[in-house]
């Protein structure tokens, strides 16, 4: 079992190591609590024997998220110890099997809305499982253990609570468990956990392509714009004092974030506007030269590129 966590753990890192060059995304950490199941442990006790098959699990988790869909995972859990008691030769006889080990998979997203997305996985699971046997009165019975890999899958649900935390409900096959000794059964899990991400979340899979640096405020502030246009407004004085006051005042009327292009004459001021849908050149101009005339402009005029 150690070579094998050994090698899940050296394939994590430098899967990880790779991604953080190639990619910006953030590391999250997942804690999770629920009941695991043992398929067959139950089918079919011996005669005088009750037994269980679920039992409380927790699971701890570490992963990146490498895109908005895809990512890597690693984690260990304690998956609980189903347990068969009964009577043999006059002597009870209880029987408990601990289970625990490693899950490595990878992780898919597919968002259903703002707030849901679901979640599946496929990987591989090691796991290592003691029996513990108790004979009363009798003698000391000798533990066993057994340990196995397997090809595991699961799929969930996740909402996010806001930027950093969200809410996970999954189910987890995590295949047989055992040996031939003992014998293999189907371990599955159903949890229900908390993660908590320590990166700047990604953005959503939907976002334009990033403005150029020049137009990143204006396409903010109005998303749904007519192409730039260019405008000269006339002063009757130089806007040495009055310039981010003109600024604003262009900002304002337009509904848009200006870009400062030259200067003519040094009364003359060209800026670069994109108007939202709708709005006229007309109504731009009629909204901004009786609204300031503090600033002494004159007229506005259209220029071409």
């Amino acid at each position: 079992m150690k070579k094998i966590s050994s090698i899940l753990i050296f394939v994590f890192v430098t899967s990880s190591l790779w991604l953080t060059n190639a990619h910006a995304g953030p590391f999250y950490f997942k804690g999770s609590a629920g009941i695991s199941k043992l398929k067959e442990f139950c089918a079919s006790p011996a005669p005088g024997f009750t037994c269980t098959a679920t039992s409380p699990t927790v699971t701890l988790d570490g992963g990146y998220q490498f895109s908005d869909n895809f990512g890597l995972e690693l984690g260990y859990g304690k998956y609980g110890s189903p347990k068969s008691s009964g009577t043999l030769l006059g002597a009870n006889l209880d029987v408990t099997e601990d289970i625990s080990g490693l899950r490595f998979a990878g992780t898919a997203i597919l968002p259903i809305s703002n707030s849901f997305a679901l979640t599946g996985r496929l990987g591989v699971s090691n796991a290592s499982l003691t029996v513990n046997s108790t004979l009363t009165p009798g003698a000391a019975i000798p533990g066993y253990k057994a340990s196995s890999t397997s090809l595991s899958y699961g799929a969930g649900i996740r909402y996010n609570i806001n930027k950093n935390y969200g809410l996970h409900l999954q189910y987890e096959n995590l295949g047989k468990v055992g040996d031939d000794t003992i014998g293999t059964d189907t371990l599955s899990l159903l949890t229900v956990g908390i993660s908590y991400s320590l990166g700047k979340p990604r953005p959503a899979a939907t976002t334009n392509k990033p403005a150029a640096q020049g137009e990143a405020a204006a396409v903010a502030l109005t998303p749904k714009s007519q192409p730039p246009q260019r405008v000269v407004i006339f002063l009757t004085a130089p806007p040495s004092q009055d310039k981010q006051q003109l600024l604003s005042a262009v900002a304002e009327a337009c509904q848009c974030s200006p870009d400062f292009v030259r200067m003519y004459s040094n009364t003359a001021v060209v800026y670069q506007i994109s108007l939202p849908l709708g709005q006229t050149f007309s109504s731009f101009s009629s909204k901004l030269l009786p609204g300031n005339p503090s600033l002494g402009m004159k007229n506005i005029m259209q220029t071409s590129n």
